[in-house]
């Protein structure tokens, strides 16, 4: 599956980018769940964001592991075996640095895959990131919601921006500054 989907992005990127960019499978993976094809014109293909979560809820958010991004069809089902079915789960498992050996080891998988994993769960667990942005804020260096907490937006709007213009060539899918101080404000509530 991973590598369809990375024919897929290649393809994709192609008709609007030259030369070719050569991406990592999770960047491949954010871009495809998080953008869709509209139109083509040309060479160019012009992009839109998915429509907003609008989950209104203060609560976190627990999130089937099947929305992860950066889960291939097998770690899914692998996870599923052990009883792990949502990303709360997955934080309840995995909740320090030996038990993260631990699921690696039963998952006959590499220890950073899984934290990789934790990280995404967490994050996705406020409820303005979810699923659709747990990604481009690991990719943008952020790595927990105590570290998000502790982030000023302007210093995070800025780190994402350049992420998104570097991958997409695109400063309109960045998220708005306050959307960014809405994540961070609900990190600190969470994290307290």
């Amino acid at each position: 599956m991973l590598k369809s989907l990375r024919d897929k992005a290649c393809v994709m990127f192609s008709l609007f980018t030259t030369p070719p960019l050569f991406l990592s499978t999770a960047r491949i993976f954010y871009l495809c769940q998080n953008l869709k094809v509209d139109k083509f014109f040309s060479h160019r293909v012009v992009m839109s964001p998915k429509p907003k979560n609008h989950r209104s809820s203060k609560q976190p958010s627990d999130w089937s592991i099947e929305q992860l991004p950066g889960l291939s069809v097998q770690d899914q089902s692998k996870l599923r075996e052990l009883d792990i079915t949502t990303t709360q789960q997955l934080l309840q498992k995995a909740s320090t640095p030996q038990l993260r050996i631990v699921l690696a080891n039963q998952l006959q998988i590499k220890s950073q895959y899984v934290n990789k994993w934790v990280a995404l769960a967490d994050l996705a667990r406020i409820p303005g990131i979810g699923c659709r942005y747990c990604g481009l804020l690991l990719h943008a260096g952020i790595c927990s919601v105590t570290q998000l907490a502790q982030t000023p937006a302007y210093k995070l709007h800025q780190q994402i921006l350049r992420l998104q213009v570097a991958m997409m060539q695109r400063r309109d899918l960045c998220p708005q500054i306050d959307e960014v101080s809405g994540w961070i404000k609900q990190a600190r509530e969470l994290s307290c």
